[in-house]
């Protein structure tokens, strides 16, 4: 009977399995083989770390196959000092410690590898020529096994040992060589740094090092400050401020830094000594074990941008002083200027009406108007120059901290409906919106002048610098604790770096020109409007993109 056997294909199972799962479990049985590629390849690290030569040979002679050849010969060598041994001393049964002596030289000498190479070998002929000629060889004898592995044992262990004990030594001692170096560098750099630079020790404060800029401060030679206290070198009233800032140090352990510190040092050593700027930085020096070793101190001559800083404050003060002087000769005629064309107005507009004089020819009515805008105009101008005049004393005063404030509690919407009320009269072609919150009443602490003073000048500059048919927007918001005031056109926009400097004192952006109306500031206007927000707890800012306009804003606390 015959019997048929059914053959059934079977399933293709990979093709079920999604091609991600199928990287999956391939990447899964990587690791194996990669974990035993790493031991062995940390392995071979660890031996050639530990491999090295004789330093004391010629280069030529520090080949670690040198080493090699001498593992291999010096033991061989060894079993013949044996025979010579056993020769003359039949007694003797230490057979295996001149091998052992040439393991461990090996193992000195040239690391690892050529020591166990070295017991190897040793080990063979211990096995095959020493041990059979003390000791036959019987099946039933453990002693020869027991030797062997014995041999081995301690053959691998001194090798090992002995090898990483030369390591650890080399390293050290090329630790040390390479801090020694490293020393020197930075004596070096010390000694010839081109700023005064001084190490002291605690808690004495004696001078244990000092380049020649630091000794030329005190006038002396750095042979002859070297050992000495701070006390004994400086004997002027420097000591003072010398003393308080190490014990600081060496109280808290921290570095100190004292700018713009007034020394008088003796450059020249003559005995006469000239009055120096410093930036001195006192610096802790820790041991290994965190111990303050000795203060490190670095002077840093300023003396020259010290005296060019007080030249140009002075340069300044004395341009101030002028601008008073000159801001109050110019207030006299300028009052005097505007108090007469007022009075020529209020005379000409009882004389004159809209409606012609009877008895008064046509051609004299349109000569009293033409005189009567004419007067108007030269007072706006006489209202502007008064305006520079003020600004150019308040610019004075504030830099002489003299600009008089007087807060009191105000109401913030009261301020700016007044400042665009009044902006709306002079301008009454421009469009200007105000947008208030719902509260009615905002209070704030505030010089009310000041503040209305600040809004105008927002104002005045938004109408000027945007075209005249684009709004100007003015907004009172509650933020928090504070209220904030902006006011936005749709000029040219500034760019961040005319931002940056945009309040400094007569600061003008450049390629801004006038759009609508007159007259050109002097750069002060801005910078007066932070100094008077800053002086009254506030904050000025500005939010503008080059062709999106400008929005300025100032802020101030709200007062419960």
């Amino acid at each position: 009977m015959s019997t048929q056997i059914k053959q059934e294909r079977m399933p293709d199972f990979r093709q079920e399995i999604p091609p991600e799962t199928d990287k999956l479990l391939v990447c899964s049985a990587s690791p194996a083989p990669k974990e035993r590629v790493s031991w062995a390849v940390g392995l071979k690290k660890i031996l050639q770390s530990s491999s090295f030569s004789p330093e004391w040979l010629p280069p030529s002679l520090q080949s670690p196959f040198v080493g090699y050849l001498l593992a291999v010969l010096l033991p061989i060598l060894m079993v013949g000092c044996v025979y010579l041994i056993t020769y003359f001393l039949p007694s003797f049964r230490f057979a295996s410690a001149p091998i052992i002596l040439a393991v461990v030289l090996i193992s000195l000498g040239w690391g690892t590898l050529a020591g166990l190479l070295a017991t190897l070998v040793g080990t063979l002929a211990l096995t095959i020529l020493v041990v059979p000629s003390l000791m036959p060889l019987t099946f039933d004898h453990d002693e020869y096994v027991y030797s062997a592995i014995m041999f081995t044992i301690i053959g691998v262990s001194l090798s090992l040992l002995t090898s990483q004990t030369q390591h650890a030594r080399r390293q050290s001692t090329r630790a040390q060589v390479s801090a020694e170096s490293t020393r020197g560098f930075l004596y070096h750099i010390l000694m010839h740094a081109p700023t005064p630079i001084a190490v002291v020790s605690v808690p004495e404060y004696r001078f244990e090092l000092i380049n020649s800029h630091a000794s030329r401060c005190f006038g002396m030679c750095a042979s002859t400050i070297l050992g000495r206290s701070v006390g004994e070198v400086i004997t002027h009233d420097d000591i003072h401020q010398v003393i308080p800032a190490l014990d600081w140090v060496q109280k808290t352990g921290n570095e100190l830094s004292l700018q713009e510190r007034p020394f008088f040092v003796d450059l020249r050593c003559d005995g006469r000594r000239v009055k120096q700027y410093f930036n001195i930085y006192y610096q802790p020096m820790f041991s290994l074990q965190g111990v303050l070793d000795g203060i490190i101190i670095f002077g840093v001559d300023i003396t020259e941008q010290v005296e060019a800083r007080q030249k140009i404050e002075q340069l300044l003060s004395q341009l101030d002083s002028f601008i008073g002087v000159v801001a109050h000769e110019l207030r006299t005629p300028l009052t005097a200027t505007k108090t007469s064309l007022q009075m020529a107005q209020r005379k000409l507009k009882r004389t004159f009406t809209t409606q012609p004089l009877p008895g008064v020819s046509l051609q004299k009515n349109e000569v009293l108007g033409t005189l009567k805008k004419n007067l108007m105009r030269a007072e706006q101008q006489v209202d502007l120059q008064n305006r520079l005049v003020g600004d150019l004393l308040d610019a004075s005063r504030m830099r002489s901290d003299r600009l008089e404030l007087h807060p009191r509690r105000c109401d913030i919407t009261r301020i700016v409906q007044e400042s665009v009320d009044v902006q709306c009269e002079q301008h009454p072609q421009r469009v200007l919106t105000l947008k208030m919150p719902s509260t009615q009443n905002i209070s704030v602490m505030a010089d009310p002048d000041r503040v209305g003073q600040v809004v105008t000048n927002y104002l005045t500059n938004a109408l000027k610098y945007s075209d005249a048919e684009y709004p100007v927007a003015v907004e009172v918001t509650l933020e928090g604790a504070h209220v904030r005031v902006s006011v936005r056109d749709q000029g040219p926009g500034l760019q961040m770096e005319q931002q940056e400097h945009l309040w400094d004192r007569f600061y003008r952006v450049p390629g801004i020109h006038v759009r609508s109306g007159s007259g050109v500031g002097l750069g002060l206007g801005l910078y007066i409007c932070r100094s008077i927000m800053e002086r009254l707890g506030g904050t000025t800012g500005v939010q503008s993109q080059p062709g999106e306009g400008s929005t300025f804003w100032f802020t101030l606390p709200v007062s419960a």
